[in-house]
């Protein structure tokens, strides 16, 4: 289930902790951390038709970008994802994921998201 009540400063404090068990160094007040020694810059945007976008901007990586669809228990106590390689900006990535022949795929991995979230239940 894709709560979309959540703001994305809530789903932030929900999911960058639980990611920052294995991160090296958070970077304070920039939103950046290091992971294998490589940068990464965190951003976050509403897909209607998909929840949660995670933008992580590996900058040591040109244009590389890794999506994660992120969906979050109703009860706020975990969290699944699915995850993504893509090349190129922001906004070209976001007009790919929202475009009308995406949706069945991406609708696709937020079932698969939401069967393990019920699982989780």
């Amino acid at each position: 289930m894709w709560d979309k009540k959540v703001t994305f400063r809530e789903a932030l404090e929900k999911i960058i902790p639980a990611i920052a068990n294995s991160i090296e160094e958070k970077l304070p007040e920039t939103g950046k951390f290091k992971k294998f020694g490589y940068t990464f810059d965190v951003d976050a945007e509403y897909i209607e038709e998909g929840g949660l976008y995670f933008d992580y901007n590996r900058l040591g990586v040109p244009n590389g970008r890794i999506v994660i669809l992120v969906g979050i228990f109703p009860d706020g106590s975990g969290y699944e994802m699915q995850t993504y390689l893509f090349w190129g900006n922001k906004q070209e990535i976001l007009q790919y994921l929202r475009a009308p022949e995406r949706i069945p795929e991406i609708m696709k991995a937020i079932q698969e998201i939401d069967e393990r979230i019920r699982q989780h239940d």
